[in-house]
């Protein structure tokens, strides 16, 4: 997979995928484990909010965020008690390695340019996964 370098980290370009090659939605804890098993792992809430303060861009015509050279889509997020998707293509959500009382935080974005580094979400949500490697 390659990656970029950014805010001393090596970013993955793209998400992980299952075996199907459509982006992976995990749980709290199954992100953090494929990261782990893969031999990266998940950024921080601190690493997502340095990459929050790089110049960031909504891309319309990609459905995604641009946070200086890194491309994330907006997958959206999948419901935790139906398994069903929602805002694909209009807000993205990624897990991150920061665990709080209920789950973890994640990196959150939307098509109208809202960025917010740090949310809290319950640990069962489906979110998408992006690594990372220390350089």
């Amino acid at each position: 997979m390659s990656q970029i370098e950014l805010n001393g980290l090596l970013w993955d370009t793209e998400n992980l995928k299952d075996e199907n090659g459509n982006d992976l939605y995990c749980t709290f804890e199954a992100a953090n484990e494929t990261a782990k098993y893969l031999g990266r792992r998940l950024p921080t809430k601190e690493e997502f909010e340095a990459l929050v303060n790089l110049p960031h861009v909504w891309e319309a015509g990609k459905k995604g965020m641009l946070f200086g050279e890194l491309f994330l889509p907006a997958r959206g997020y999948r419901y935790f008690n139906t398994d069903a998707f929602a805002y694909v293509d209009t807000n993205g959500c990624y897990w991150s390695a920061s665990p709080n009382s209920t789950g973890g935080y994640y990196l959150g974005f939307n098509s109208y340019g809202n960025v917010h580094p740090a949310n809290s979400s319950y640990h069962a949500y489906g979110f998408t996964v992006r690594c990372v490697q220390d350089k």
